[in-house]
């Protein structure tokens, strides 16, 4: 029989790299595509953005902080009394020191303040308009949950969750993790004062 003409030959008979080629030619052209979509600025760009975002969720957290600072201006140290059972809360849950009572007008939740990272600068702030509504009983169990806060190391908690929001603030389950912690917190404190008083209806 007359031999195939040289021309046909390539069609008739692909080589082995061309033929494997055409088999793997659907991962080769993902790969050729994904390179074709990430150009050079891409990682530059996305580093800019994020550092952006970054630099604005510990710019607002610095404000808020120097804003409540400023707010706390008009608080007044408590009474002596008061500070003296503070001070027997605190060493009765384990802490050496307790921070120092503040009483604040206008509408403010009553709240453990830490604004820095050393326990020096806690404070213990409580509306004033709240705490003459209660009873010696109340303010004791009040008084031990807020310093539940700091011995259990809440305050340094924040400057984390500070710190991982503005890390990871483009993922939207920071948000919902900040809350369900905080919820955690107060739920922890909420089991100290119940383990430690007797009087949990005048905590309740």
């Amino acid at each position: 029989p007359a031999a195939p003409a040289l021309d046909a030959l390539p069609a008739a008979m692909p080589s082995a790299p061309v033929a494997q080629a055409a088999e793997e030619s659907p991962a080769l052209s993902g790969v050729a595509a994904a390179s074709r979509e990430v150009p050079g600025w891409f990682w530059p760009a996305a580093f800019g953005v994020w550092a952006f975002g970054f630099l604005v969720v510990v710019g607002l957290a610095f404000v808020r902080v120097r804003r409540f600072d400023r707010a706390l201006r008009d608080a007044i140290p408590a009474p002596d009394d008061l500070q003296y059972l503070a001070a027997a809360v605190a060493h009765r849950i384990g802490l050496r020191n307790s921070p120092g009572v503040w009483l604040a007008p206008g509408r403010i939740p009553p709240m453990l303040w830490m604004p820095g990272l050393f326990r020096r600068s806690a404070r213990l702030v409580l509306p004033i308009e709240l705490l003459w509504r209660l009873d010696p009983a109340q303010r004791e169990a009040l008084l031990t949950h807020e310093l539940a806060h700091l011995r259990r190391g809440d305050p340094w908690v924040r400057w984390l969750e500070v710190a991982a929001t503005a890390c990871y603030w483009w993922l939207p389950l920071v948000g919902f993790l900040r809350r369900r912690l905080r919820e955690c917190e107060e739920l922890c404190c909420d089991n100290w004062v119940v383990a430690l008083l007797s009087e949990r209806k005048a905590y309740a």
